[in-house]
């Protein structure tokens, strides 16, 4: 029974502050909420900022911080509202803002924080990515455009290839004047090289007779005087 009454007490023990806590965030939640209604926007500002510190449930910070975008925007503070609504959206991504009148500047802060949030950009990143965005009295959205779904890209095939030139007939190269129409220059086309060769075979003939001859007998008349010519 001791025990029972021991783990107990800790149970309640452990509650009671986180109870308080959330008290106490609501309440400073509330303050800081009449503070803004009153014009006292510094005020407000820091008692939304100690309301986030007091609790850690999801629902009451994405309030908060949805409140704090407000605060800010209504003290020209653009950047810091985008964050402040990007962090609601964090823990209340179906958040949207209260059904009391705020201006265009406020809704069109808010509806750019949820574009951002659907890019994935986080709080962090706005300063990063988007430095002084939101300075100008003009300002845009920064976001990005969403990139087409992957099934709606289409692959297109390279263009062909130009057409070859047309072949065009090469001409034959002229004979220099002068040359012979063989085309390696050859000296059978010369006349003087026949002359030589025809002078040669009559040479060779003769000397062929000649060697032929210079052992036979020769007769001359009816005086049986037979006549060797001497080998030279």
């Amino acid at each position: 029974m001791n025990r029972l009454f021991a783990a107990l007490a800790l149970v309640v023990a452990i509650s009671v502050p986180q109870i308080a806590d959330a008290d106490d965030a609501r309440a400073l939640f509330g303050r800081g909420v009449a503070a803004f209604g009153q014009g006292r926007f510094e005020e407000a500002s820091e008692l939304l900022d100690r309301a986030q510190i007091a609790t850690s449930d999801p629902d009451t910070l994405a309030q908060i911080h949805r409140q704090r975008g407000i605060v800010f925007a209504a003290r020209h503070l653009r950047t810091s509202s985008v964050r402040a609504f990007l962090r609601a959206l964090y823990f209340a991504p179906t958040i949207a803002l209260t059904k009391a009148q705020h201006d265009d500047d406020v809704e069109r802060l808010f509806a750019c924080a949820k574009t951002l949030a659907a890019r994935n950009v986080t709080e962090a990143q706005i300063e990063d990515r988007y430095p002084g965005a939101f300075d100008a009295p003009t300002w845009t959205c920064p976001a990005a455009p969403e990139p087409p779904p992957p099934n709606a890209m289409r692959l297109t095939a390279p263009p062909p290839p130009p057409p070859p030139p047309p072949l065009t007939a090469l001409a034959e190269p002229a004979t220099p004047p002068g040359a012979s129409e063989d085309e390696d220059g050859s000296i059978l086309s010369s006349p003087w090289l026949w002359i030589a060769i025809g002078a040669v075979a009559v040479g060779a003939g003769t000397v062929t007779a000649l060697t032929l001859s210079k052992d036979e007998e020769l007769h001359g008349g009816t005086t049986d005087i037979t006549l060797r010519v001497p080998n030279r």
